[in-house]
């Protein structure tokens, strides 16, 4: 073969490869949920909001936490990315608008995932957890949940939703009123942080929330 014939030889198959390429990167992103455009416009919207920490003791891991507070802008996400993966008719999205509206006047919610060493200490749903979990306002005051619930369920748009749910994590809704005890508003004028505590005998953890 001639050195113009091999050269035209190798070009064509290095462009061949480089096309290959393209549509393995093409191929790839469209099956990888996390590289779709609505999963990117998704994450972008919840980044901003989504709290994470870890607690050490030297060198050993405590506890590791990621709280997800389910404020009107990321009710709406998740209502859009539902959108995008079921292709969610009029009536569907309008049913899910009014499920988030009433839950907003009614409850503070956050989503959490706690992974911890030991799996018997990751019991935050039971009658005696190991850790207490409260908000606590700029003011002092700490507000315990009105509900502590685990979710188990992991389909695709679970993961999708709450990409912070590690493989060895627990993932929690904490529900907390709109007011104290006291019935004081939880937040007042003008604030819209507060911080989640995570405490118990192993250790404890503070993670700053925007509510709304």
């Amino acid at each position: 073969m001639s050195k113009a014939r091999l050269a035209l030889a190798l070009c064509c198959l290095l462009t061949a490869a480089l096309c290959g390429c393209q549509t393995a990167k093409k191929i790839g992103a469209e099956f990888d949920p996390a590289q779709r455009p609505e999963q990117q416009a998704y994450l972008a919207v919840i980044e901003p909001d989504l709290a994470q920490a870890q607690d050490h003791d030297g060198v050993a891991m405590v506890m590791n936490a990621a709280a997800l507070p389910l404020n009107a802008a990321v009710r709406q996400a998740q209502i859009q990315r539902r959108v995008a993966a079921f292709d969610l008719g009029p009536k569907a999205q309008a049913q899910a608008q009014a499920e988030a509206a009433s839950a907003l006047a009614k409850f503070h919610d956050v989503i959490l995932s706690l992974y911890v060493p030991e799996d018997k200490w990751n019991n935050l749903a039971s009658s005696e957890p190991t850790f207490v979990v409260y908000l606590q306002t700029p003011d002092g005051r700490k507000i315990s949940p009105l509900d502590r619930r685990r979710l188990t369920r992991r389909t695709a748009i679970d993961e999708a939703l709450y990409p912070f749910w590690g493989p060895w994590s627990k993932l929690y809704l904490m529900r907390f009123g709109l007011n104290d005890g006291d019935g004081k508003p939880l937040l007042a004028e003008g604030q819209n942080t507060v911080d989640l505590v995570i405490s118990g005998a192993p250790g404890t953890l503070r993670l700053p929330l925007r509510l709304r």
